[in-house]
């Protein structure tokens, strides 16, 4: 449970990372003479060196080459250890080889890429699903920077940073996802396949591979040949077909360099284009290799280009890859180093990305109804598919399984929680056991669980069955076969699983070390797989026994604990036994101590005065006569945690009745068992009554759903107690209001999620813009029309006679929101009043209920106040004249009455999806040995090995990935806390372009990655930016969360203090109270934040020269502190010291501004002692790091660094006052010339 347990470890592991050096080779191109240096490690293969030249900007065109070593070529496999001489010459070289029609396809795709076409795999960086606007971010529209420091204050000025502007929320519009970055022109117009192909037989004989049509700049026509040789112009014209060589060009290699041949106009474009992305950084508009981007919820329409080519498949690799053996076959590489752990994990992350790429695109194309089932001739919910080798079927309760436990909606769940099992298996990573790729795609109501299937299980016939391990045909057996149960055992030691004697349908026991309902397969490749990991936790039977009969009935019955849950709740076991352990061993060496020698009380008064008046020299040797902590020692805590592992588990297989349990003793016993399940939820609740505790204190409160939902999960709480939350959180004050909110909004949006999900999923996909349309105007659209008429199609309806329409046509605004309410009393255990909809903001909820489905909407202000006009008297006679033939067209217009939300409003709608990971250990050790090394003071080493776990993150992940922004915001906090802030501005800013394209633009992770880049650009002298960039944040800030959100205090308070160090007191002032009224509300008048923000305020009145109102904050200041923390405490003497001396100096220049003519020496001296108290109070101004800060830190800094030196001012005469303020005191400089060094 302490460090001490880990340290043999760690050194250990710290050595393994340093032992994993990159070697700097140099890849020298034959024919260019371009050098390329390339960082590898010395297990990686020619084969990996090649595919990173592949991704290279720099050499991805060299698509077709071979690698060579004084003229002989590398093979594939050859590792860079294995090639002798490098250390001597690094020089590997590439020359050229013949292409095959791939190569040559996809360097035809990567040419284009050059040449400015959109990208020939997908839409914005996937070729899984199209998404607008993806990618995209707000960084370089950010103003402020390049502006000299001497000016910044005057830019500031003038921009006005108001609190109040910067607090109105933004529009709909306003938070519309930026265009593509990179504008650039196309070098040529046109560059496609052409109509000649594919090439005769004859033709191919001789190479070709296929042929292609280029329109130039100039307006000139080419046909070019592909051939293994390289590229040529032929002499096809449109007409005639002549594919051999033109006297007039010459062969290449190179695609890009014969088109620069026969168009000098392709070589000026690329060079502009080139000049006009050299200032971005690549990560701002590189595609990510191994992560999606985000979808922007709110987006511009999107404009086309005509391109044949994007139908022509350039770049289609769903080519019939066998993914259960890619993953298997990267799961059984060799991992006993650490670089061998390095590749192996790279490998698995890649293929599982990819898996999860083409299970997304295959599940939309059955959506569409572009794959037939295998099962063509059963009912559709039953159907299943097998396509490019991933298996996929519904998740409806097809067979039955679930029948008695909620059917569908059981099915859909369990089938949601089998990637996240999948997941946690990877990362336990038993040897021998192999899991499947699992993704679980979501999309217009409809649920697909997509996996690779075991291989032989199509092939099993009638009562044959592949299982080994678990429950088998629905229990009518049980398989325990010995090997599985040693697999398993290392899942049940993890997930802290007991042994258990569980029963089949005929009352037959057998032993399982996990639950039965997990089963083990032995494919016919004969390797080991484990299946149906959405049941490694229990049922949360304490959930399920809170119950009231008056509560609605719960969708399902089979709600398990979360795997964070079992964990926490095993830690604090854990710890309370490591706790009475060493309360134990101190009681007994008390207990065998000799008697300590009791000291008369005169001569322990005077010790205790001395050592209050002595120098800090005699309090350290007094510490150094202390006696020595009493602790476990490392053996004594690892038997302790040993322990643990075989006391304190769970039976996962406890049922919520246990009458079904036929055998009285096994009955008796899973009553005990489920009598720790009950423990476990009852500390769930407990979780929550904790977070809710520290909300209270200050720590960081949710920003919106997904930031919610995530604080939830770490710790093991599951959403169905949302409703739980909201009880406690409603009308318990303004700070908890805030939590409550977003709570709220997250009850409303799942519930209205369901709703679609009932609603869609028995409509086509092309019904989804008109039925997605009527419920967000019947939702957000009522105030603008209340009886809202859904529009049909009429000619989709001709084309589907059998759906049912009226499924979303007869929904109104009433049936809507009880809809709704009965979903949260359902799901969510929580009321919703009659009149829920006036506590919504209707911004927040648009955006979460989008965010969740995927929608996509067209960028647009909708005005969620707009009221109808009154109607008019024809209208009224028209619509009370409904019969009459004479009355059609005035009901026709009565009938097109305004709707907020139109079906071609909706543009997009996007899979949403989980799917199954496995994280690399070895990067995550990497980084954890870099903060280990700096955190024991050795800096340079933590700094190197900080650096190398930055490679070592990149070549697991990739560059754009969620991981990589982890490393590189650590990089940035090192290097900021080492006062060198130029570094991590550097740093910053790469994580929040990174973090802005993979989270999104309004996420709270973009957000908080726009404030400390701030942070570290105004310790970089770099206040205009940092405050446009902050401001940037908090303008989202206010409109998606709230402007009254706790965090945003420190947020206010770092843009007060930024203004103020700029000397811009009147604006920091404004900030400053607008920071202290928020504060108040949220916190009350009495509260430390509160006291330290008085204090704040009146360093800013005294540097206004407002001595009255200097005091008065100060007074309030001093105030709240002695009442929170008493006379003694720092805070309290420092705001009295204060507080007396600007007292003195108030009625000092009261006088003197009564009787300016009898000035003397004794008011020059109060006033200069007022310019040196303003002086020093304008440099006091603090930036918090991380917004959302400890209050109590907050309060705590005011003399946190000057608390010896204060507690003395009293005795300070005004000119000793004065050398302390500015500095020249003796012990100042001391401080300074330390903080420097």
């Amino acid at each position: 449970m302490s460090d001490k347990s880990e340290q043999p470890e760690t050194e250990q592991t710290v050595q393994e990372t340093e032992s994993v050096s990159f070697i700097e080779i140099v890849i020298k191109n034959a024919s260019t003479k371009a050098e390329i240096p390339v960082k590898v490690v010395k297990t990686d293969s020619v084969f990996e060196i090649k595919q990173f030249l592949n991704d290279q900007p720099s050499s991805s065109l060299e698509t077709c080459f071979n690698l060579l070593r004084n003229g002989t070529v590398l093979e594939l496999t050859t590792t860079i250890e294995e090639i002798e001489g490098l250390a001597e010459n690094n020089v590997i070289d590439l020359a050229y080889s013949a292409y095959n029609e791939t190569e040559a396809k996809l360097h035809l795709a990567k040419v284009r890429d050059v040449l400015g076409f959109p990208n020939d795999s997908g839409v914005d960086g996937t070729r899984s699903y199209p998404i607008l606007s993806a990618g995209g971010s707000n960084f370089y529209n950010i103003k402020g920077y390049n502006i000299p420091e001497e000016e910044q204050a005057a830019y500031v000025e003038k921009e006005a940073f108001d609190p109040e502007a910067l607090s109105t929320p933004l529009s709909t519009k306003g938070l519309t996802a930026p265009s593509a970055l990179l504008t650039t022109k196309r070098a040529v117009r046109s560059l496609h396949l052409s109509h000649w192909n594919p090439p005769p037989a004859n033709f191919q004989l001789k190479g070709h591979l296929f042929y292609l049509q280029a329109n130039t700049l100039e307006g000139k026509t080419f046909h070019i040949t592909a051939s293994t040789a390289g590229y040529f112009v032929n002499n096809t014209s449109g007409e005639k077909f002549d594919p051999t060589i033109s006297k007039k060009t010459q062969h290449s290699h190179s695609l890009l360099t014969l088109l620069k041949q026969i168009s000098p106009a392709v070589d000026e474009t690329i060079t502009k284009n080139v000049n006009e992305v050299k200032e971005i950084d690549p990560l701002a508009y590189i595609k990510p290799t191994n992560a999606f981007f985000s979808a922007p919820w709110i987006v511009n329409t999107p404009s086309d280009i005509p391109d044949l080519t994007r139908t022509q498949n350039l770049n289609d690799e769903t080519t019939n890859k066998d993914w259960n053996e890619e993953i298997q076959s990267a799961r059984e590489l060799p991992k006993e180093s650490f670089s061998e752990r390095l590749i192996r994990e790279r490998l698995l992350n890649k293929t599982l990305f990819d898996f999860t790429e083409t299970s997304i695109k295959e599940a939309l194309e059955i959506t569409k109804g572009n794959v037939l089932p295998l099962n063509i001739s059963e009912p559709p919910i039953t159907h299943i598919y097998l396509k490019d080798n991933i298996f996929y079927s519904h998740a409806y309760d097809a067979t039955g399984v679930y029948a008695e436990l909620g059917g569908d909606a059981a099915s859909r769940y369990a089938t949601g929680k089998e990637p996240k099992g999948v997941t946690y298996v990877n990362k336990i990573d038993v040897d021998g056991l192999n899991t499947l790729g699992s993704t679980v795609i979501d999309y217009c109501g409809r649920r697909f669980l997509a996996q690779t299937p075991v291989p032989g299980i199509f092939r099993t016939g009638e009562g044959e069955s592949l299982i080994a391990y678990g429950s088998v045909d629905d229990n009518d057996s049980i398989a325990s076969d010995k090997k599985f149960a040693e697999l398993f055992s290392d899942i049940a030691k993890f997930t802290h699983t007991k042994p258990r004697t569980v029963l089949d349908n005929s009352g037959n026991a057998s032993e399982l070390v996990i639950s039965r309902k997990i089963n083990g397969l032995v494919g016919t490749d004969k390797r080991d797989y484990v299946l149906d990991l959405n049941h490694l936790t229990p049922v949360d039977i304490g959930f399920y026994e809170d119950l009231k009969e008056s509560d609605a009935e719960y969708p399902h019955k089979i709600g398990s604990l979360r795997i964070e849950a079992v964990e926490e709740w095993w830690r604090s076991k854990a710890r309370a036994d490591v706790a009475q352990a060493l309360e134990a061993k101190k009681a007994e060496a008390a207990k065998n101590a000799p008697p300590k020698e009791e000291k008369p009380k005169k001569e322990e008064s005077e010790e205790k005065k001395e050592k209050k008046e002595g120098e800090e020299s005699e309090e350290k040797e007094e510490e150094e006569e202390k006696e020595p902590e009493i602790t476990l020692t490392k053996e004594e805590e690892e038997a302790i945690i040993t322990a643990a592992y075989e006391q304190y588990l769970i039976n996962t297989d406890v049922p919520l009745d246990l009458s079904v349990i036929s055998d009285e003793a096994l009955r008796a016993q899973y009553a005990k068992d489920a009598e720790v399940i009950r423990e476990i939820s009852a500390y769930v609740k407990k979780s929550i009554t904790q977070l809710l505790e520290e909300f209270k204190a200050g720590a960081s409160v949710p920003f919106d759903g997904a930031q919610l939902s995530a604080t939830l999960h770490r710790r093991g709480i599951n959403m169905r107690y949302l409703g739980h939350i909201a009880a406690e959180t409603e009308n318990q004050g303004p700070l908890l209001e805030v939590v409550y909110q977003v709570v709220l909004h997250e009850i409303i949006s799942r519930s209205l999620k369901h709703v679609l999900n009932s609603i869609l999923s028995n409509l086509s996909v092309d019904f989804a813009p008109y039925a997605i349309s009527h419920v967000f105007n019947c939702l957000l659209g009522y105030k603008l029309n209340d009886k809202p008429e859904a529009i049909i199609d009429p000619l989709l309806t001709s084309l589907y006679p059998s759906v049912d329409t009226s499924v979303y046509s007869e929904v109104t605004v009433e049936s809507l929101r009880a809809a709704i309410a009965e979903q949260a009393a359902s799901r969510f255990r929580y009321t919703l009043g009659e009149d829920w909809i006036s506590k919504v903001n209707p911004l927040v909820l648009f955006r979460e209920i989008s965010l969740k489905y995927g929608l996509q909407w067209a960028s647009r202000d909708f005005d969620f106040n707009a009221t109808a006009a009154p109607a008019s008297a024809s209208t009224s006679s028209a619509a009370s004249s409904k019969k009459s033939k004479k009355g059609k067209k005035h009901v026709e217009v009565a009938a097109a009455a305004p709707l907020l939300f139109s079906h071609e409003h909706l543009l997009n709608i996007v899979p949403v999806f989980k799917s199954s990971e496995f994280k690399s250990s070895a990067s995550d050790q990497a980084l954890e040995n870099g903060r280990l090394s700096i955190a024991h003071g050795d800096i340079e080493v933590g700094l190197e090995i900080l650096t190398e776990s930055l490679s070592i993150h990149e070549n697991a992940y990739g560059l754009i990935h969620p991981e990589t922004v982890r490393i590189y915001n650590q990089l940035a906090i090192v290097y900021n806390e080492l006062n060198k802030p130029e570094v991590a501005v550097q740093f910053a800013r790469k994580a929040l372009l990174i973090q802005e394209r993979l989270t999104g633009l309004d996420s709270a992770e973009g957000i908080l990655s726009y404030i400390n880049l701030a942070i570290y650009e105004h310790s970089n002298n770099n206040t205009a930016a940092a405050l446009e960039l902050i401001t940037h944040a908090f303008k989202y800030w206010s409109s998606i969360a709230s402007p009254e959100h706790p965090e945003s205090i420190t947020t206010i308070n770092n843009i007060g203090a930024m203004v103020q160090n700029l000397k811009l007191h009147a604006l920091a002032l404004k900030w400053y109270e607008h920071s202290l009224k928020l504060t108040t509300k949220l916190y009350g008048p009495t509260h430390h934040t509160v006291g330290a923000l008085h204090f704040q305020l009146s360093q800013v009145h005294l540097v206004l020269e407002d001595f009255n109102a200097a005091v008065e904050s100060m007074r309030e200041s001093h105030k709240i502190y002695k009442e929170n923390y008493g006379p003694e405490n720092t805070n309290t003497k420092e705001t009295k010291l204060w507080l007396a001396q600007l007292i003195n100096i108030a009625v000092a220049t009261a006088k003197n501004n009564k009787n300016s003519a009898a000035a003397n020496g004794q008011s020059a001296e109060h006033a200069a002692a007022a310019a040196a108290l303003a002086a020093s109070a304008s440099k006091r101004a603090r930036v918090h790091h991380r917004p959302g800060a400890d209050a109590k830190e907050a309060s705590a800094t005011i003399g946190k660094k000057k608390n010896a030196t204060a507690a003395k001012l009293g005795d300070k005469s005004i000119n000793e006052l004065l050398d302390y303020i500015n500095g020249t005191a003796p012990s100042q400089k001391k401080k300074k010339a330390a903080k420097k060094n």
